[in-house]
């Protein structure tokens, strides 16, 4: 479950940083791993990093209206 936790989080930088040219291609495999791990990933970013998490879901559409 820290795996995961770190792997994610990767994906949360690469989010962030918009010039990544493949960042649709990450948020739709983040999208499928939220719909399976959903619930668990809740509960981890809500007590370790509750502002970070909030970042990312309002960062989320961004890089979508740029390409």
């Amino acid at each position: 479950m820290i795996i995961l936790y770190f792997f994610i989080l990767i994906y949360i930088k690469e989010i962030i940083n918009v010039s990544h040219y493949n960042i649709l291609v990450d948020i739709i495999f983040m999208l499928i791993v939220f719909q399976k791990y959903f619930h668990t990933l809740f509960i981890i970013f809500f007590h370790t990093q509750p502002i970070s998490f909030a970042n990312c879901l309002i960062m989320v559409p961004r890089p979508l209206l740029k390409i």
